[in-house]
């Protein structure tokens, strides 16, 4: 569309025409179907936009937003939060029991560095086997680090 009518056709939907003009747009009007159409359109948006702007003129007046936020929330249906979150949580679920799963098998793989048998449980989880030895030494390395730092 053009500038010049596009413009004409704006003042004509503000009601800003002289008579002259009014008879012009008229006959584009007429000639024309595609902006018959598009100033119907146009109309029937202005008079929607205006019965929205009037339905709620009175709960916009109010001078609470939080009255304004909190009743616009009432109407809504209520969120039901896992469902809306479950979708979401899905796919971290799964990359974490893949990671859990790796890290499982590089630990089984390991040679492990200790003299004594480990069990299934100590070597998935890189744990020193719980033997006396172990646990000396333990006790030993914790007592060095409580004398260390006092």
């Amino acid at each position: 569309m053009k500038r010049p009518i596009r413009a004409l056709l704006e003042r004509a939907l503000a009601g800003e025409l002289s008579p002259a003009e009014e008879i012009q747009v008229g006959r584009l009007l007429e000639q024309q179907p595609a902006l018959r159409t598009w100033m119907e359109e146009q109309r029937a948006l202005e008079t929607t936009v205006r019965r929205t702007v009037y339905r709620y003129a009175e709960q916009t007046v109010d001078p609470y937003f939080s009255a304004r936020v909190l009743a616009v929330l009432e109407a809504r249906p209520p969120l039901d939060l896992a469902a809306a979150l479950a979708p979401l949580f899905k796919p971290i679920v799964a990359v974490g029991a893949l990671l859990v799963a790796a890290l499982l098998a590089y630990n089984m793989v390991q040679v492990p560095p200790y003299e004594a048998e480990q069990t299934v449980f100590e070597r998935a989880l890189a744990l020193p086997p719980a033997t006396p030895t172990t646990a000396d030494e333990f006790a030993f390395i914790v007592e060095q680090s409580i004398n260390e730092n006092p």
